[in-house]
């Protein structure tokens, strides 16, 4: 497995397509990881990766958000509706498996915008998304704004996200369960066909419903044996 830490693949067209080119004799013994930016990716780089059996290369977007005004409150760039196109495209035409990130807790995002956002990637057909929780970081942007936007974060790393104004302690505490069995039960590829049979449509409602009532039934988030998931499910 080759993973490429160059977070900008398809900045450059031509680089990106001479690295496929150069593992090509390779492309049924190998895995390729990359980091892109959604927002930009050419035809000829589709096509090329499409070359790739199903699999063989992993690519990782950092969304982050899908709630414009917050992406512009955190000086990112965010344009939703093309970004999902990209993706559902990318999903169409290759065997390639998209891991995306979202990010709870920032700032101006209240529960609902997040729950939004989810459902919106998870329909553009994803195969993995990374739920996080924002972390604080010290002198970054986010950081010198923290006082100034009333985020209240862990005094404890790795320095967490407790509160926000659109967020309750109470409802970043229910992410955290929903992100813990969420890895478990779908990235994990442990029971996908049996939470999508649960939990569709309104994916993101009906699982947090789920994840609520698994808590109550076990009161843990890990250690839950194959068996107990069978039964639980």
């Amino acid at each position: 497995a080759f993973k490429f830490l160059d977070r900008t693949l398809n900045a450059s067209l031509s680089r990106a397509l001479a690295i496929l080119d150069f593992f090509m004799p390779w492309k049924d013994e190998i895995a390729l990881h990359f980091e892109m930016v959604p927002h930009e990716i050419p035809d000829a780089l589709i096509e090329a990766m499409a070359k790739y059996p199903a699999g063989a290369i992993q690519i990782e977007f950092g969304v982050q958000t899908l709630t414009p005004h917050v992406a512009n409150l955190i000086h990112r760039q965010l344009d939703a509706e093309r970004l999902l196109y990209n993706l559902a495209k990318l999903r169409a035409n290759t065997g390639v498996h998209i891991h995306a990130d979202l990010i709870a807790g920032l700032p101006g995002e209240s529960f609902e915008q997040f729950a939004a956002g989810f459902e919106k990637l998870k329909n553009s057909g994803v195969q993995e998304i990374q739920l996080g929780i924002l972390k604080r970081l010290k002198a970054s942007p986010l950081d010198l704004m923290a006082e100034t936007w009333n985020l209240k974060f862990s005094s404890l790393p790795p320095y967490e996200i407790l509160q926000t104004p659109d967020m309750s302690f109470e409802d970043l505490t229910k992410f955290k369960r929903f992100a813990k069995f969420y890895d478990t039960l779908v990235n994990n590829a442990n029971f996908p066909d049996t939470v999508k049979r649960l939990c569709e449509p309104d994916f993101f409602h009906r699982f947090m419903d789920l994840t609520t009532w698994i808590y109550h039934q076990t009161i843990a988030t890990q250690g839950i044996s194959q068996t107990r998931w069978v039964k639980l499910l």
